[in-house]
């Protein structure tokens, strides 16, 4: 082969080499960009602190870490006694309260009986004035007769003034009669508080799922409301990848999705874009970046996009916080 046919030949295939390079990077970006892909995404769930209604100290654990468990059953439970204690004094007022509005009862119907005694009493007056009166102006009666009957009635008259004001005193301390009365509403209330902070020093779980973070021990002491370690609900379990603002833009919700996981990097997961944030992660950080100063360099903000899996499989257990890789298929 002559110089200048073995120089034709090597030019080529040099050109065919760069025009199968450029043709390679060209589909390759073309579907780049129909295919977008993460490597930061995570594997989540539903996760729900545990926690007691009232402070106390661990009296009993049920559940141990990484235990599966169902929806009610008890985790564990605090020392009652202190409750307990509360209780009987709450029940010991109650039952105080009610012996009182008793007593209170008793003194007002005593007080209503004087009332319509001295109310017979002013009436039987009242007739008995009139009638002598009426004799005393046709002269069948003395004047001091007359005089004694005027006094007696002045008497009843005050008499029922007094009970009466008894009878309202003992209407207004008494209250309300029976369940309403505010006394008995009141230590009613306290036993009520206390038997609902009784049943809290049992702790069931809210949902069936994988008790996660457990420290807890007996005799440690718990805060009322502090979380003392962590429920993982796997069902439903889902993926939450963080994309690029530039390619967010182009995805919808119920776009096919291939999902890896670190964990199984041969198996690969399907499932569909189920939402999109509407902030980027920066704009909840604690401190966001600022971007009025001169010298700001732009930086891409990415956006959490979550991914329902499709029909997982059963018997590989996919656990949350592992690292995964997504792609979406934008076609």
């Amino acid at each position: 082969m002559s110089p200048i046919s073995s120089a034709k030949t090597k030019y080529s295939l040099l050109l065919v080499a760069a025009i199968s390079v450029v043709l390679g990077l060209a589909c390759y970006v073309h579907y780049s960009n129909q295919h977008p892909s993460t490597d930061d995404a995570y594997v989540n769930a539903s996760i729900v602190g545990v926690n007691a209604q009232v402070s106390g100290q661990v009296a009993h654990m049920y559940v141990s870490n990484h235990e599966r468990v169902k929806k009610g059953a008890l985790l564990f439970t605090l020392d009652a006694h202190a409750v307990q204690l509360v209780l009987a004094k709450a029940q010991a007022n109650l039952s105080n309260a009610r012996q009182q509005v008793r007593a209170l009862h008793d003194k007002r119907n005593a007080a209503q009986a004087l009332y319509m005694r001295d109310k017979a009493n002013v009436q039987l007056a009242q007739s008995t004035y009139a009638r002598y009166k009426k004799l005393y102006d046709q002269h069948y009666t003395t004047k001091q007769k007359l005089d004694d009957h005027v006094n007696q009635l002045r008497v009843s008259l005050a008499d029922l003034n007094n009970s009466h004001a008894q009878l309202r005193e003992a209407i207004d301390t008494m209250g309300a009669a029976g369940k309403a009365n505010a006394q008995i509403a009141i230590a009613r209330t306290a036993v009520d508080q206390a038997r609902l902070d009784l049943a809290h020093t049992h702790v069931y779980a809210t949902m069936s799922g994988y008790i996660a973070q457990n420290t807890l021990r007996v005799g440690d002491s718990v805060t009322a409301l502090q979380t003392v370690f962590n429920l993982i609900d796997r069902q439903p379990i889902w993926i939450d990848a963080h994309f690029k603002e530039t390619d967010v833009g182009k995805m919808q919700v119920g776009m096919p999705v291939a999902v890896i996981i670190d964990m199984y990097p041969r198996k690969t997961f399907k499932g569909v874009i189920q939402s999109m944030a509407h902030g980027s992660g920066d704009r909840f950080s604690i401190l966001p970046s600022e971007k009025d100063s001169g010298n700001w360099v732009k930086v891409t903000q990415r956006f959490t996009v979550k991914i329902k899996l499709h029909n997982p499989p059963q018997g590989i257990p996919l656990r949350v916080g592992s690292s995964a890789w997504v792609r979406v298929d934008l076609t």
